[in-house]
């Protein structure tokens, strides 16, 4: 867990590094005026996507991630909108562009597909055997236990 964690501040390190360069790039050609006007474009465009696509479908995809359902592919464009809204709405140019990708149909629904690919995934064997402490399960039934007095017998 702790690698995960270190991986995380890594990537999230990068990423504003990225973010920073592409905005000092963007300001560079267009003028730091039409950058931020840009910017909070972008960030109302996000808001308004988030609106039209509401939370209500991510809440039901969500519920049915958690009980197994099959998702129905016929809903996804609202799903990859509510990811796209989000991105959006992050100050950045790179979160944005990645955001506006995902407004086209071919890449949704490859991201689509790679999600439910993922979500669906069973633990490998290797997994099981580092969640135990020996690497071995042993399977067992577990029995009741009386206890008898000597006085009873």
């Amino acid at each position: 867990m702790k690698k995960i964690k270190h991986k995380l501040k890594i990537l999230f390190f990068v990423w504003l590094i990225a973010e920073l360069l592409a905005f000092y790039a963007v300001a560079k050609m267009i003028g730091i005026l039409y950058t931020i006007v840009l910017l909070l474009l972008l960030m109302i465009g996000g808001m308004i996507l988030l609106r039209k696509a509401g939370f209500d479908r991510f809440k039901t995809m969500q519920e049915k991630l958690n009980t197994g359902q099959p998702l129905d592919p016929a809903k996804m464009p609202n799903v990859t909108k509510i990811f796209s809204g989000l991105l959006l709405v992050i100050p950045g140019f790179i979160s944005s562009l990645i955001g506006l990708a995902l407004l086209i149909p071919n890449v949704s629904r490859g991201l689509f597909n790679w999600f439910i690919r993922w979500a669906t995934r069973r633990p490998s064997t290797k997994t099981a055997e580092k969640n135990t402490s020996t690497g071995r399960v042993i399977d067992s039934d577990v029995i009741e236990n009386k206890r008898h007095d000597d006085k009873d017998q």
